[in-house]
């Protein structure tokens, strides 16, 4: 039977995806109104909203649990995590402290590869890391997660 979780969005996620919402399509638009700009130059205004559609694509919006599987429910489909052979499962506030990203910093979502001293590479995909964070480690990979309830989780 699968369990669901919610992926709370907090204060931290909604200032920079509203910021980065403002200056990316602001960026976007403005760029699209300049009418004096070169042919060459107007792939410029359309990467400012390419950018903004994919982060939104990529938004968490739960997860399920099933069986030895985790799913992260993105806004249109959801990924597949095997968790066969779990090693083990931590729920820390601390967590992410000193982790370095290599990819979504906030905008709809904290996704991508990250590394830390404590914990090496792992994946993220979540919206709360600086209180839910949950670190899930398996033989062949670690992901981190932010249910809403990530002591039930």
């Amino acid at each position: 039977m699968a369990e669901e979780f919610d992926a709370p969005w907090t204060s931290l996620l909604w200032g920079v995806t509203s910021l980065s919402t403002v200056v990316l399509l602001g960026a976007s638009v403005g760029w699209a109104a300049i009418d004096d700009l070169p042919a060459s130059t107007r792939w410029v205004g359309r990467l400012f909203f390419f950018i903004w559609a994919v982060c939104a694509l990529f938004m968490v919006r739960g997860y399920r649990l099933d069986g030895s599987t985790l799913f992260i429910k993105r806004l249109f489909w959801e990924t597949e995590v095997p968790l066969e052979g779990l090693v083990s499962v931590r729920h820390d506030n601390k967590l992410m402290k000193g982790a370095l990203r290599v990819g979504n910093g906030g905008l709809f979502v904290f996704a991508g590869w990250y590394w830390s001293k404590e914990h090496g590479w792992f994946h993220l995909a979540g919206n709360d890391i600086l209180g839910r964070a949950v670190l899930l480690e398996t033989p062949r990979a670690k992901w981190m997660i932010t249910p809403g309830d990530p002591e039930r989780f």
